[in-house]
């Protein structure tokens, strides 16, 4: 009698948990399909996952793998990131600050990989400034760049070894140079990175795919227990399209091939399954000693931490001078502490929404990652279609709105 009375209230229990748990998804489900509505006669499929700490994810899934497929999109259909790449070569540039390998703020000169020369002016770049794009690095890609003819990794090298970087930022002096974007800068750092772990672990890391995909898996992603990958393969990958704004039509679109330049800074795919182990991680930097969290590493909890800080840039030589600046969305220093954007080392933060996040855009994608530690939730959207910013604006609207 005692056993059946154990056994009613463990089913009574698990009952009112899905319960609980079905309410918190049908509630987040308005929010989604609210900030989705106008986007999804734009996209072939689309994943939407948020995440809670203490009650899970609830995963919303839209249309199709392919054009003209019966194959529906779910939370393991494999997507390409585009740059939500950059938030993790980023967060193991903080995790080399946290085992002592590197500081942020030296020059990154001494590190390079064989081949690469700076220019004069490219001497004083620091880790910081590659991560941040303060480093004066133009643009996106080289100049020339062709996205289904990429440079060779010896043509990469000797573009950025005569680059010289972009003028400073008018009126402040020693501080880094204009902000600009750049699949370069990051390209560049995640090099620089593989080459400092051959040189501490004694494995090398070769700028392939496969040699990119076992540097992450190496340093942030087998930690927690998240499969990503560097290369386009068969099965339940999502398709590739673009929606023209123009003619208002989806066309499939071709894959690029790997180029080396940016493969740290847009090359990994994975699906919204494993990108909540991600979300879930990034949140236990806040809550470490709670939420299951104790199964990371302390080190990395606090490297994330480290990652999800507003970069300060102080003026170099000139110690009368203590105003701290901050990179806003329009890639200028304000000396205000709290700006409506600003640049964390991994993440752009939107203080007044307490949202830390980063958008992609790829030859057939747009993506989304976004956190907000004080509510403990994150949400991640991946559609497998390129449209303009739309996919961004949801995501800031759906995690700005969760409860």
């Amino acid at each position: 009698m005692l056993a059946m009375k154990k056994i009613l209230i463990a089913v009574l229990l698990a009952f009112i948990s899905n319960t609980v748990y079905a309410n918190i998804c049908e509630q987040q489900q308005k929010i989604v399909e609210k900030n989705i509505k106008s986007l999804l006669p734009k996209v072939v499929g689309l994943s939407v996952a948020v995440y809670t700490l203490g009650k899970g994810a609830c995963y919303f899934n839209y249309g199709t793998v392919r054009k003209h497929s019966k194959i529906k999109s779910s939370n393991q259909t494999i997507c390409n990131l585009a740059s939500l790449t950059k938030v993790f070569t980023r967060i193991i540039l903080s995790v080399y600050a946290e085992k002592h390998w590197l500081n942020l703020y030296s020059p990154v000169k001494a590190n390079l990989p064989a081949g690469y020369r700076l220019t004069p002016q490219e001497q004083t770049v620091t880790y910081q400034q590659l991560a941040t794009f303060t480093g004066g690095f133009y643009y996106s890609e080289p100049p020339g760049f062709n996205l289904y003819n990429p440079p060779s990794q010896s043509q990469f090298v000797k573009s950025v070894s005569r680059l010289i970087p972009e003028k400073p930022i008018p009126g402040v002096k020693n501080l880094p140079s204009l902000r600009q974007y750049s699949n370069v800068s990051i390209g560049l750092l995640g090099q620089i990175l593989m080459h400092i772990a051959a040189e501490k672990t004694g494995v090398r890391y070769p700028f392939t795919p496969l040699g990119y995909s076992s540097w992450v898996q190496r340093f942030l992603t087998n930690k927690i227990a998240m499969q990503t990958i560097a290369v386009h393969p068969k099965g339940n990958y999502s398709g590739l399209y673009r929606y023209s704004e123009k003619t208002k039509r989806i066309s499939p679109q071709k894959a690029a091939p790997w180029f080396s330049g940016d493969g740290a800074a847009a090359s990994l795919s994975s699906n919204s399954l494993n990108l909540v182990k991600f979300i879930h991680a990034n949140l236990c930097a806040t809550y470490p000693n709670q939420y299951n969290c104790s199964q990371y590493p302390s080190y990395l909890l606090s490297a994330m931490k480290r990652a999800q800080q507003v970069e300060h840039y102080r003026p170099k030589g000139s110690l009368k001078d203590s105003t701290i600046y901050v990179l806003n969305s329009h890639y200028k220093l304000l000396k205000i502490y709290k700006p409506y954007l600003a640049q964390a080392l991994a993440w752009v933060l939107s203080p007044r929404k307490h949202i830390l996040w980063k958008s992609g855009s790829s030859v057939g994608s747009s993506t989304w990652l976004g956190i907000s530690p004080s509510k403990g939730m994150g949400v991640v959207i991946l559609a497998n279609t390129r449209v303009k910013d739309e996919v961004k604006f949801a995501g800031l609207n759906m995690l700005a709105n969760m409860k």
